[in-house]
């Protein structure tokens, strides 16, 4: 396994994990508190909201698994 070195190292990805389920959580947080979205742009905020949060997260996790790390 070769790890990318220009990527970023285990103290970024830490961080992007923190941010990233923060994110995820006050999404849920505020999807809970107002309830599902009525018109088409509250879902494109719920969508694009869960999709950049999921990825900083799973691509967080994933990477501090494998250890792809400089």
């Amino acid at each position: 396994m070769t790890t990318n070195p220009y990527g970023p190292d285990r103290k970024e990805l830490w961080f992007w994990l923190i941010f990233g389920s923060a994110g995820l959580a006050f999404t849920a947080f505020a999807i809970w508190y107002r309830g599902l979205p009525i018109g088409p742009a509250g879902w494109e905020a719920m969508i694009l909201g869960f999709g950049l949060f999921g990825f900083l997260t799973g691509r967080s996790v994933w990477r501090l698994f494998l250890r792809r790390d400089p």
